[in-house]
């Protein structure tokens, strides 16, 4: 993600970083550009091998801004301080903070991007309220209405930044600290692409009391296609009018406990197979994949999905070898064949009856895992050949619009159950939402 022009006006302050292969602090100028890419400058020491900066911080007037980590890539090089002064016209007060002879020596020119670059004023005050604004910006607007149940239109910046604030705001009843909140975004980023149908990454975080802000953070993407689907539309879970209000008021302890109980780690790990489901490329790999959503979703709530492989290969014999086998041993082989349902089916039942796109056609949870799994081992076991006429023959039976909709239909269905196990909301307080992606 390119940044944009965020800043009122470039700076150049004197600063302290700390490189990747030493542990001391060293002062360098720093030239902070309005799109927040940064050139530090400081006399080239023999012993630092590597000058891949670390962290960096320095103050400007209210705020203490602190430099974290490289998005992309650097550029080093080496001048003479006069060429440099020349270039950018040092004030005097920061040429007084290094000795004469540092002016002797070659100077290191180090231009790169920081990952993230924090603005506090207020470094011991815990906001009232924690904005983020997602990126893009079509991910942004995607789960605006689940904030707000109108636009209440942007909030002002300080006269530092040159954007208006479009964060989506929750109450930190939890009174979480800067440190913590970073620590809890990439759970809470993974919980709302169930909302959006998309991944989420954040590129601004702000921080505000009494609506006064006290904390601004930018954060720059390496790759502006990493978070874009390649299809023209994904199924994913919503919440109903009415109970949005409750879902925000409540979220922000449904992330604390999730984040602090013993299932976090499988929580991360379920939530991120999400993710590659809303970003695959195929129509097949779409419901392949909501297979294996269903068998993750069915480990985290210890809940067993009965294999149907005994069932098919007893059919399979059944129906080569009927007219071979005795009465009795044809008798012996149906009692094996046991009816094909499990406790999983009651949850795929709830969230088709939230999604409703036709009433007049019930389709079934064993139908739904017939189709997801034979789409499975078609993409991901290597069964095109054995599995393809089956799919044919059961797709084709459904009504057009499932046929239609088949991938986002299996993404919706994933994503409510997904809702409804980690964050506990009820079936009958969610639905769906079909999304176009571009």
């Amino acid at each position: 993600m390119k940044t944009k022009r965020v800043l009122s006006e470039g700076h150049i302050f004197i600063g302290r970083t700390k490189f990747v292969k030493r542990k001391s602090w060293y002062r360098v100028i720093l030239l902070l550009e309005k799109d927040l890419e940064i050139k530090m400058f400081l006399p080239a020491i023999k012993s630092l091998q590597d000058y891949i900066p670390r962290i960096a911080e320095t103050k400007n007037q209210d705020w203490a801004i602190k430099m974290q980590r490289i998005a992309g890539t650097i550029s080093i090089r080496h001048d003479l301080f006069d060429d440099l002064d020349n270039e950018f016209r040092f004030s005097s007060a920061i040429k007084e903070q290094f000795n004469e002879s540092d002016y002797k020596k070659l100077w290191v020119n180090l231009t790169f991007t920081p990952e993230t670059c924090t603005f506090l004023k207020h470094i011991n005050v815990i906001p009232d309220k924690w904005g983020i604004t997602f990126y893009p910006l079509k991910n942004n607007n995607s789960l605006f209405q689940l904030f707000h149940n109108k636009r209440i239109g942007a909030r002002i910046l300080p006269n530092t930044f040159t954007e208006n604030d479009e964060s989506l705001y929750l109450e930190n009843n939890q009174r979480w600290t800067l440190s913590a909140f970073q620590d809890r975004i990439e759970l809470l980023t993974l919980l709302l692409s169930l909302f959006a149908g998309s991944p989420l990454t954040y590129r601004l975080l702000v921080g505000r009391k009494n609506n006064n802000v006290s904390f601004v953070q930018y954060r720059s993407g390496a790759n502006d296609f990493s978070y874009r689907c390649p299809s023209y539309y994904n199924g994913h879970a919503y919440i109903k009018k009415e109970y949005i209000p409750d879902f925000i008021s409540t979220l922000p302890e449904k992330l604390e406990n999730l984040f602090a109980s013993p299932k976090k780690m499988k929580s991360t790990v379920l939530l991120s197979y999400f993710r590659q489901l809303y970003t695959a490329y195929y129509r097949e790999m779409k419901i392949a994949l909501s297979f294996q959503l269903i068998e993750a979703l069915a480990n985290y709530k210890g809940i067993k999905i009965k294999n149907s492989l005994k069932n098919s290969i007893n059919k399979q014999l059944r129906n080569k070898y009927s007219k071979e086998m005795c009465a009795s041993c044809y008798s012996i082989l149906s009692d094996q064949l046991k009816p094909e349902t499990d406790d999983f089916d009651e949850y795929i039942r709830k969230a088709l009856d939230v999604i409703n796109i036709d009433k007049k056609f019930v389709l079934s949870p064993s139908l739904i895992k017939e189709i997801l799994k034979k789409y499975r081992n078609e993409m991901l076991h290597g069964g095109l050949f054995e599995e393809k006429a089956a799919i044919d023959n059961i797709v084709k039976k459904l009504p057009d619009n499932y046929q239609k909709d088949l991938p986002v239909l299996m993404q919706a269905v994933v994503s409510i159950i997904g809702v409804n196990f980690i964050l506990g909301i009820p079936f009958d307080k969610l639905t769906s939402i079909k999304r176009r992606m571009h």
